[in-house]
């Protein structure tokens, strides 16, 4: 999932320093592996050079408030609501998209579930195709084959998922986070429930 376009998000919530920042977006995705802070402040520095962005205040310690530009909340609110491109390497992506959509206060969730489980609809559809290859068919076709199947069973995964989270997304906001970890160290982390 894009750096850029989560940091967006949890910026709907209001202005954050930048540790926060990566910290919201930690909290709020199952991402693989972490987000590295110095990701998140470079991001942060190209977020603020297209306009996205502005810094106008600071924290009583000295730190960069970062807070949405129109453009900016318009970008958010764009992304907030458009499913993005799935197959079975997005699996990811759409879960940390949704969740994150989902644990934003004020934020209605269930558009782009909607809009996601239309494009998994699309994939689970496809019904296999035996082409008449006789016996001399070839590993690149099989293979073909193998990988629309493998596909359209994750997007019946990826349906169930999005039902049972559709019928029930009360529970999964979560208000940005105010305490500041001392002397570089950061406060306890939530545990997330999977």
């Amino acid at each position: 999932m894009s750096v850029r376009q989560s940091i967006l998000a949890v910026l709907t919530l209001g202005p954050a320093y930048g540790l926060q920042l990566h910290d919201e977006v930690e909290l709020r995705t199952c991402r693989e592996g972490s987000l590295n802070v110095g990701q998140a402040y470079s991001t942060l520095g190209r977020l603020k050079t297209a306009g996205l962005v502005a810094c106008e205040s600071t924290t009583a310690g000295g730190l960069p408030l970062y807070e949405l530009t129109p453009a900016g909340r318009q970008e958010a609110a764009r992304w907030l609501g458009t499913a993005q491109q799935v197959s079975g390497s997005a699996w990811g992506e759409m879960m940390d998209h949704v969740l994150l959509a989902a644990s934003l206060p004020g934020h209605d969730p269930l558009p782009l579930i909607r809009a996601y489980e239309e494009a998994w609809l699309d994939i689970s559809s496809h019904e296999q195709n035996p082409e008449n290859v006789g016996s001399s068919e070839v590993a690149g076709t099989r293979l073909a084959r193998a990988q629309a199947e493998a596909e359209r069973l994750l997007a019946h995964s990826a349906l169930a998922w999005l039902e049972q989270f559709r019928t029930d997304t009360t529970g999964f906001t979560v208000a940005m986070q105010s305490e500041r970890p001392r002397r570089g160290r950061r406060p306890l982390q939530l545990l997330k429930e999977h």
